[in-house]
């Protein structure tokens, strides 16, 4: 087995949902977007909190609720006007979507940094690594990349790389850290 757990991790309250990174098996793709189809409102296990109160309070189906959303770009003819639907059927741009779960993602990372680092960190002086399935076709990884050009992440700054392969190298610098 590659990954050995020398410590106990602390558990990391990101805004996101508390958990500890080493112990979860999959962080969920989540997005809940308010009812006016415009505005985020939440990621990954907040996303499914809130959307779980919501249901509780049978206000649910005035929101939007996407889940695994991401493999809705599987096996597609992608088109830059792409719709996809949420779990009651109600349908959004899927860039909008991808984009709003890439950009909180960028600002949540630059928050802990503002936190943990003196001084901070430029955006402009990071190299971001967007990871996607192998599976994935041309098309599906150039919307990717549209979708984090809109999250505000410049195109001259972002990799697209296969998640087998980060995961390996992710895997080697672990393995060579211990």
């Amino acid at each position: 087995m590659l990954f050995k757990r020398t410590q106990k991790q602390q558990p990391i309250d990101n805004g996101w949902g508390n958990f500890d990174f080493l112990a979860a098996e999959w962080a969920p793709t989540c997005v809940l977007i308010e009812p006016d189809g415009k505005t985020f409102s939440a990621f990954c296990y907040d996303a499914e909190t809130r959307y779980t109160s919501l249901v509780d309070a049978e206000e649910h189906e005035k929101w939007y609720f996407f889940r695994r959303f991401k493999m809705n770009l599987y096996n597609k003819d992608i088109k830059r006007d792409l719709e996809i639907e949420d779990s009651t059927g109600k349908k959004l741009h899927a860039n909008f979507v991808f984009s709003v779960a890439i950009r909180f993602l960028k600002d949540d990372l630059l928050k802990v940094i503002d936190d943990r680092i003196k001084g901070g960190v430029k955006p402009e002086e990071i190299s971001w690594v967007l990871t996607v399935p192998a599976i994935w076709d041309d098309g599906a990884k150039q919307f990717m990349r549209e979708a984090a050009e809109t999250a505000g992440i410049s195109s001259d700054q972002l990799i697209i790389a296969l998640e087998p392969e980060a995961a390996a190298i992710y895997c080697l610098a672990t393995e060579k850290n211990q």
